[in-house]
């Protein structure tokens, strides 16, 4: 019982078996359905006639000659006596350029079949290839028919000018084929006869040689034209691309750029090496200079700022490289790709590329050894790529996706620990810093002495004020790392934010011990001395602060922020005779910009502005002037600012922004003077009406907006002037002082009036 069970579950399986193979090759899946059927044609010959046919109808498909040829010979073997798999396996070895196995071929199909048609043809012509001596009137299967279409093609391999009968479209091709033969100029006026011929072939076989033509008389352009045409139409109509084809172009397309980027005409090189795009010729030489020309067209277009057409030209180069060998990382590519797409705010294509870059980042080598190519990107670049991806998602409305793209990657190669910490960039670029700290921890059970896992593990603990679990595992690194100059450099950073705060708590003593571990771990970080000093004031120590502020100034005497740093201690300590000081410094070491009064300015007037109440039901208190020598100081700051561009109205418009929470009553007076200087600007008198507003004239104000509004609508920035409007409604409303007071208007007009560019 069991045996007739077990016969039958095979006679299923072989049943099974059949039937798949014959559905995959009803579909055409005619891999599925030799790999069905290879184990039952030697026992069922029909199974076998089925296989042949399958390896017959696949070897149409195969481009590569060896690939038909052997699938062929597989069907033949199968199927000996089929007529057709001869003739097929003739064809095929004859393009190959194996005469003596395509004639045998050609032989066996005339012994079953003398009348198969064109085999005759075909042996004719593998035999005149073989020997042009031949006597075509003495070939198997020859006819008067077939001695008259291949007597040219005997007279020119035998080196005689054909003689057609008649001044035929097919008779003057034989004319300049045998006037390209014997080198004769005149072959390309006959062969550029546009009539029509009978067959494909021939009008592909006209059109190559009158583009050799044509190269002989030295009209290279000429000459790629014709070729390229050639290449289109046999794309056309399903034909192979013949080798001499392919090195023709090629030499043709390294003649006509190399010419083109020598005279430095950018156009005419991209305009060629796009044409190329679309025929992948595979010339190593030729793709070198394609990537040249597109790269170089593409850096003109990113500087005309045309980062359409230069997005579209990085794209072909690196296409290229990316298909190609020897001709280095398109990781360059890559990122000039995702520079090119955020202009244009394509910010999921951005992120793509970005990713792409990340995807060339080299294997890990070993701690401090060097990197073998100068150009490979530090880890602290790289970590600001894995930064771009995540921004850019995040541009593009999904924030979700990177973490959803890392996480894949992830899950797809496990062992990969920089693929864990891209996902752990994502992971807190997206807020989820639980699930990144997670992430680390299981990073650092696979590989506990992971330095880049320790120290992002690190930077999570201080972002959460974990002072000393962050100094902990930046201690352990830094202990077996001594010679890595990033470690050393984040925990100082560390050390100075953890004794920032210790400062703040009023814990002089700790905040004094962290500042000094930091300043032991950069020296020439003048943000230590700075802070030391900050505490010394705080001790009663006016000594000590000012020999370590000298020493601040010494390491960062080129460095204005400094110099603002310095003077506001000087300020909290109420020694002007100091700050000013330090100003005739600054002032002797470097250039100083307006911006730099402005910042000073208004960072003294700040000192006396403490935040009160907020009084949600109306406008920012007027605050008194203060008067007093400090006061004074600020004044004489702003009035050097106006001096250095005493012409520049958007300079008082910036300082009005600037002042405008601090000291309404100087912001008036800027505003004023700013709008006078610049009458047609709607800026302005969106600022001028604000300001008015804050100083309780708003009936001026309102007349004021109304004006910026309708220049703002004569000069077409409908949106703007929309923005004025519903400003001017506002005014009157109970809620607009919280609104001032909590400080998105303000915001928002300083970005109007790129205000963020005059502070350091």
């Amino acid at each position: 019982m069991a045996k007739r069970q077990s016969v039958a579950r095979t006679g299923r399986g072989v049943l099974d078996l059949r039937e798949q193979g014959l559905r995959a090759f009803q579909s055409g899946h005619y891999d599925q359905a030799i790999a069905a059927w290879t184990g039952l044609a030697r026992t069922q010959p029909a199974v076998a006639a089925a296989l042949a046919e399958a390896y017959a109808r696949r070897s149409r498909r195969h481009t590569a000659g060896d690939a038909q040829i052997h699938d062929l010979r597989q069907a033949l073997a199968l199927a000996p006596g089929e007529v057709r798999y001869h003739y097929q396996l003739g064809l095929a070895l004859h393009r190959a350029g194996d005469l003596r196995a395509a004639i045998r071929q050609y032989h066996e199909v005339l012994q079953h079949d003398a009348a198969w048609p064109g085999v005759g043809l075909v042996l004719a012509l593998a035999l005149l290839e073989q020997d042009e001596q031949t006597d075509l009137s003495t070939v198997p299967g020859s006819t008067p028919t077939i001695q008259a279409v291949l007597t040219p093609v005997q007279q020119l391999l035998c080196g005689n000018l054909p003689h057609p009968p008649d001044e035929s479209p097919m008779s003057q091709l034989w004319r300049g084929l045998g006037m390209i033969r014997s080198g004769d100029p005149a072959a390309r006026a006959v062969l550029d006869d546009r009539r029509a011929l009978p067959h494909a072939s021939a009008r592909l076989i006209r059109r190559y040689y009158a583009g050799v033509a044509a190269a002989r008389t030295g009209d290279v352009a000429g000459a790629l034209a014709e070729w390229e045409r050639v290449y289109q139409d046999a794309a056309s109509v399903k034909r192979p691309h013949r080798p001499w084809l392919l090195q023709n172009l090629a030499a043709a397309l390294i003649q006509q750029l190399t010419a083109q980027l020598d005279a430095d005409d950018l156009d005419g090189a991209t305009a060629t090496a796009e044409r190329a795009l679309t025929m992948p010729i595979g010339n190593a030489a030729l793709n070198a200079l394609l990537v040249q020309a597109l790269d170089r067209g593409a850096h003109a277009a990113a500087r005309d700022g045309n980062w359409l057409r230069a997005s579209q030209l990085w794209e072909g180069a690196r296409d290229i490289v990316s298909s190609s060998v020897g001709l280095g990382s398109p990781r360059p590519l890559h990122q000039n790709l995702a520079l090119a797409y955020e202009s244009q705010e394509r910010w999921t294509d951005a992120a793509e590329a970005w990713r792409a870059m990340l995807r060339t980042k080299p294997r890990k080598t070993a701690v401090g050894a060097d990197t073998a190519d100068a150009r490979t990107p530090s880890p602290e670049q790289w970590a600001w790529v894995r930064k771009r991806v995540i921004e850019c998602y995040k541009r593009a409305g999904q924030p979700d996706e990177a973490v959803v793209v890392f996480r894949q990657a992830v899950k797809a190669d496990p062992a990969d620990l920089d693929l864990r910490l891209q996902l752990v960039d994502a992971l807190v670029a997206n807020e989820q810093e639980q699930a990144a700290i997670n992430e680390l921890q299981r990073m650092l059970q696979v590989d506990p002495r992971h330095v880049e896992a320790r120290m992002r593990l690190g930077a999570l603990h201080a972002a959460r004020g974990e002072w000393l679990a962050a100094e902990e595992i930046l201690r352990g690194v830094l202990a077996q790392h001594p010679q890595r100059e990033d470690v050393r450099r984040q925990l100082a950073r560390l050390l100075l934010m953890h004794g920032q705060e210790q400062h703040r708590f009023g814990r002089l003593q700790q905040a004094v011990a962290a500042f000094t571990e930091g300043q032991q771990l950069a020296p020439n970080d003048y943000q230590f001395p700075l802070n030391l000093a900050r505490v010394a004031l705080d001790q009663r120590k006016p000594k000590a602060a000012r020999e370590l502020l000298d020493r601040t100034l010494q390491l960062a005497a080129d460095q204005p922020a400094a110099y603002l740093q310095v003077i506001d201690c000087w300020a909290v300590a109420d020694n002007l005779s100091e700050a000013r000081a330090v100003l005739e410094r600054a002032e002797s070491a470097l250039t100083l910009t307006p911006e730099f009064y402005i910042s000073l300015g208004v960072q003294l007037l700040s000192r006396d502005v403490s935040p009160g109440f907020i009084n949600p039901f109306a406008l920012p208190q007027r605050r008194k002037p203060t008067v007093g020598p400090w006061t004074d100081f600020a004044q004489e700051l702003l009035d050097r600012a106006v001096a250095l561009r005493p012409e520049d109205g958007q300079l008082r418009l910036a300082i009005a922004s600037a002042l405008i929470r601090v000291r309404t009553d100087l912001a008036l007076t800027y505003v004023e003077a700013g709008v006078q200087m610049l009458p047609d600007d709607p800026h302005g008198f969106m600022l001028l009406g604000l300001v008015q507003a804050m100083n309780e004239q708003k009936r001026e104000a309102k007349k004021t907006l109304m004006r910026g509004e309708r220049l703002a609508r004569q000069q077409g920035d409908v949106e703007f002037a929309t923005e004025i409007a519903s400003m001017r409604q506002q005014i009157d409303s109970p809620f607009f002082g919280l609104t001032l007071q909590m400080g998105p208007l303000l915001d928002d007009l300083d970005d109007d009036l790129d205000v963020d560019d005059f502070f350091l």
